[in-house]
């Protein structure tokens, strides 16, 4: 049992939960994102390969994206607008401060780049905040 704050509808409940255990609001399961006819089948211009595993805040996924050149894989972090908005955090700075803990240490994967797009989660759509990561 992990600690996951619901992706349709943040609130501070910290008690640890199953990824199939149902919010008491909205009735989600908290594991959602990662459910097969959840995932996200694009986000940008990037094609989602699999779910990867979802924290408190957020999910990850391996993504593709393909160039003149080359497909690079790469993993996307997902985490709800809402999420960030109810917590009071900025995304931006949080990514720009695990960027600077990762440029010092070989054991933190580096943030290339954030964005922000509105993903469809089967027939859900919800604005995210998106970090994408090294593979």
């Amino acid at each position: 049992m992990e600690q996951y704050c619901c992706f349709n509808c943040p609130q501070s409940n910290y008690s640890k939960k199953n990824l199939d255990d149902l919010c008491p609001i909205c009735s989600f399961p908290y594991g959602f994102p990662l459910q097969e006819d959840s995932i996200p089948k694009k986000v940008k211009d990037f094609a989602v390969i699999k779910a990867l595993n979802r924290g408190f805040y957020g999910a990850t996924y391996v993504v593709e994206k393909r160039t003149a050149i080359r497909t690079k894989k790469m993993v996307l972090k997902v985490v709800p607008v809402a999420v960030y908005k109810y917590f009071n955090k900025s995304f931006e700075e949080e990514c720009k401060l695990h960027a600077r803990a990762a440029e010092e240490t070989q054991h933190i994967v580096d943030i290339e780049d954030i964005f922000d797009s509105e993903i469809n989660f089967g027939d859900k759509v919800i604005p995210c905040h998106v970090a994408i990561m090294e593979y």
